[in-house]
């Protein structure tokens, strides 16, 4: 048996099994569960905090750059240091290059010092991917693409050596 239910704005069912004698008509009024919003705070803190507790990193951020409040108050005027805590979050670490990029995107000037704080923040296996999504975002890589070299071990130079070019 299929019971509507809506949660929030979204309407969808629940399947139960089959029907018996027992099971109430299909025709049964959709039981509503409001969804209650949580108020995050416009911060880096906020956004961190919010992290924690959802399901997808990656999909709250994404959100969350969408919103000129939150580009102009938090990602815009994010430091190295903020956008690598940021990276550091997310819990699933293979998503961390993703979220590096999609942040960095959305950095004003998003240059090498950023690259280098993730770098520092994230585990060895994450480097190589993450340098294939940010180098391309990096303003300053032809004057100061060695000082991120220099961050690396030779098999990750190795790796990306093309990148730098």
């Amino acid at each position: 048996m299929r019971v509507p239910l809506r949660i929030g704005q979204k309407k969808t069912t629940i399947d139960g099994g089959s029907p018996s004698e027992s099971s109430p008509p299909p025709d049964l009024p959709i039981a509503v569960i409001p969804v209650l919003q949580s108020t995050v705070a416009l911060s880096l803190e906020g956004l961190i905090k919010e992290i924690q507790y959802s399901v997808s990193a990656l999909s709250t951020v994404a959100d969350k750059v969408e919103d000129d409040n939150w580009e102009k108050t938090v990602f815009s005027v994010m430091t190295p240091q903020q956008y690598a805590s940021l990276i550091k979050c997310v819990p699933i670490e293979f998503d961390q290059p993703d979220m590096a990029k999609l942040v960095g995107n959305n950095v004003m000037q998003f240059t090498h010092e950023y690259i280098v704080s993730a770098l520092n923040v994230v585990s060895d296996w994450i480097k190589i991917p993450l340098l294939t999504k940010t180098l391309p975002l990096c303003k300053d890589l032809n004057e100061n693409g060695e000082k991120i070299m220099s961050r690396l071990s030779e098999w990750e130079e190795v790796c990306t050596q093309s990148l730098f070019k």
